[in-house]
């Protein structure tokens, strides 16, 4: 059964690529798709639906996540699904200026929403959303209504799914509790899949600032029209086979391309100047007592992190290549790319891991980081390879911003994973007193991490130009024409593993 899986997975791979010669029929996605916005790869090959889903159904059960790219489907709890506007109470509501009044089958109104014509992308976007939008005003924000708002244009966003709300909980006391009980900063909350009531209910009530959940618009979480489904399939089993985590993951792969140039976009984050980024399960050790938004904006920082650490290079073999060709294309300068650069002008690995980072929107927005997006977006690779947010957020702030824009947060104790660090004071001083952490000194990962803290503190900055870039690229070639080192960078991988597994 094995063999023939194989030939059918090459005859698939086959008329996918030149489905024209067979003169198979196209289908509708209205028609043929019974989920529209799972089955957005499948209208590519224009087969008829039935018998893919047939195929993958009886022939090859290990590719059906190819229909369904987020594999957290089997829910225990019935209520984790369910989603009615109008059952939440009177407590939530619709947001000011967005649209208000939606048919009763919301499935039918987002096709047909995608398939209107609107002046832009955000009115597409918020059209599109705008059913799942749930507003719940906090009772923090009766603080300001008699007295200024101190408050950046900023909020606290989070990327999560129903199945974590524990975790979530748990993230939002550790923030409360360090930060933002003092600071009231608004929470938005986006996810891929309708956020259920029960979630909303739940979330709404674990702080007193105001909450806004959203679906996230089907153009920043679909497979591009570029990219060869199959063929990334076939990636995605080398790297599983190779144990490389999320290797065999599409969903992983829509979170990396989404938080890489998609996040910003939302019609929820327009208003804003900045984000805190915010994940479920995180610890802060501790207490900040000042405004890291308005730090940023009065000392013209424009990124910020607490981890710098080495990512696998078996998930972004081509990722340095594709930043220097664009670096070269636009004849770029800059004095802090050479941080991410090795003697021999490799990628050393490092980048500022991005599930926590405060950084500007206006930046994100800008022409400059969205043209080095769209060029990394049409290599495919955020899918045939499984490139992460955080090297490209890290190579965007080295190709684009000055090192004296980027930002340290020291004072921030903090802990995802298996990683953590925090900052070491004397004991018994004042810093000392803010932070509870970890007994083990040894978890702290600015002592037992990887070369790249050092890399930071002692790093001067280097006016790298098209010069650095021209050589950069030329040993990279000759490289490709020479036997593969075994200086590969393995035991940078062999590290990176063991830490997140280290718990």
């Amino acid at each position: 059964m094995k063999n023939w899986n194989f030939v059918i997975l090459i005859v698939l791979c086959f008329l996918s690529l030149y489905p024209s010669l067979f003169h198979i029929p196209s289908f509708s996605i209205s028609d043929d798709c019974p989920d529209p916005f799972s089955c957005d790869r499948i209208k590519q090959t224009s087969i008829p639906v039935n018998f893919m889903q047939w195929l993958y159904s009886k022939l090859l059960p290990t590719y059906s996540d190819l229909l369904v790219p987020d594999k957290d489907s089997s829910k225990k709890d019935p209520e984790e699904d369910f989603f009615d506007f109008d059952a939440l109470g009177p407590d939530f509501s619709r947001l000011p200026d967005w649209p208000t009044s939606f048919p009763p089958d919301l499935v039918q109104y987002r096709i047909r929403t995608l398939n209107s014509t609107f002046a832009s992308n955000q009115l597409k976007w918020k059209a599109e959303v705008a059913p799942w939008v749930v507003h719940h005003r906090g009772v923090a924000e009766n603080l300001y209504l008699h007295r200024p708002d101190p408050r950046e244009k900023a909020a606290i966003v989070v990327l999560v799914r129903n199945s974590e709300l524990r975790q979530l909980q748990h993230s939002i006391r550790m923030m409360e509790d360090r930060f933002n009980r003092v600071y009231n900063y608004p929470y938005i909350f986006l996810n891929d899949k309708p956020f259920s009531n029960k979630f909303i209910q739940t979330i709404a009530k674990s702080t007193s600032s105001s909450t806004t959940f959203s679906l996230i618009p089907y153009d920043h979480w679909s497979i591009p029209d570029s990219v060869n489904f199959f063929k990334a399939k076939v990636e995605h089993r080398k790297l599983s086979s190779q144990n490389v985590p999320y290797g065999g993951s599409m969903s992983y792969r829509h979170m990396c391309r989404f938080n890489s140039g998609f996040f910003y976009k939302h019609p929820l984050l327009q208003d804003l100047d900045f984000y805190w980024r915010l994940e479920p399960d995180i610890d802060f050790y501790c207490d900040l007592d000042f405004d890291p938004f308005k730090f940023m904006r009065e000392n013209n920082k424009v990124y910020s992190f607490v981890i710098f650490l080495t990512e696998l290079e078996k998930t972004i073999p081509s990722l340095w290549e594709s930043t220097l060709q664009y670096a070269y294309d636009k004849n770029i300068s800059s004095n802090s790319l050479k941080l991410f650069a090795d003697k021999y002008d490799n990628y050393n690995l490092c980048h500022f891991w991005s599930n926590f980072e405060i950084a500007s929107l206006k930046w994100f927005r800008s022409d400059e980081y969205e043209s080095y997006f769209q060029h990394l977006d049409k290599s495919g690779n955020f899918f045939y390879e499984r490139w992460g947010d955080a090297p490209i957020h890290s190579l965007a702030a080295g190709l684009l911003l000055d090192i004296d824009q980027i930002h340290f947060f020291n004072e921030i104790g903090y802990r995802h994973d298996g990683f953590a660090r925090w900052p070491v004071y004397k004991n018994n001083s004042a810093a000392a007193s803010k932070c509870m952490v970890p007994s083990d000194r040894f978890r702290n990962f600015d002592i037992d991490g990887t070369v790249c803290s050092s890399l930071w503190e002692e790093y001067k900055p280097y006016p790298w130009d098209i010069k650095d870039t021209e050589n950069a690229l030329n040993k990279l070639y000759l490289q490709k024409l020479q036997k593969p080192s075994d200086q590969n960078y393995m035991f940078v991988d062999q590290k990176w593993r063991d830490a997140i597994y280290r718990n």
